[in-house]
């Protein structure tokens, strides 16, 4: 049985060709200050790191949850999230009021690990859409189930820092350089501070 051009493909793999990537010329400049380069060429010693985080699941400690209640022309919200402005305009959108009518008030959220954070705010939209619906406030709850399997997963991302330090303290030439997969942006910047 074929199982495709992925079956070959895992973890080890890909964070390997992101070593490969983040060492090499190219990609998107972010950002430049000074001549880094040069710097770095002349600096008398050299500090390198990297730091990676894996493909996983966010899976946040506390279920996803959230409670609307639509009253005449006005939303509010009671849910742990990280992206209050996108949940806002999303449950205005759903409600059919002003931006200006929804009320977040945002809980404490149990550890959400960036999975409270994701454009299209998915289980807020959900809470929003089911209280349009039943014409009554409403709590929803996601069920870990659910959350892993509808969620949104955090991508294998790896970040690689070099510092140069010269002969004198007031300069330290440095570069950062980061690999991600195509839903984050990958971003190289230089600076010689």
């Amino acid at each position: 049985m074929d199982e495709g051009p992925g079956a070959t493909l895992d973890s080890t793999v890909l964070l390997a060709n992101y070593r490969g990537q983040a060492k090499g010329p190219g990609g998107a400049v972010a950002g430049k200050k000074g001549d880094a380069d040069s710097a770095m060429a002349g600096a008398t010693k050299r500090l390198e790191a990297e730091y990676d985080v894996p493909y996983l699941a966010h899976a946040p400690m506390e279920p996803l949850n959230c409670t609307v209640n639509l009253e005449g022309n006005r939303c509010e919200i009671w849910t742990g999230t990280q992206f209050q402005g996108m949940d806002q305009t999303i449950a205005a959108k759903i409600a059919g009021v002003p931006p200006e009518h929804v009320t977040i008030h945002t809980t404490f959220l149990g550890g959400g690990f960036g999975r409270r954070a994701n454009p299209r705010s998915d289980f807020v939209a959900e809470a929003v859409h089911v209280a349009k619906a039943a014409g009554v406030p409403v709590k929803v709850v996601w069920t870990r189930e659910d959350d892993i399997r509808g969620g949104y997963y955090r991508p294998l991302f790896l970040h690689r820092v070099e510092v140069g330090l010269g002969t004198t303290a007031s300069r330290w030439p440095g570069a950062t350089r980061s690999s991600a997969s195509r839903s984050w942006p990958a971003r190289r910047s230089s600076s010689s501070w």
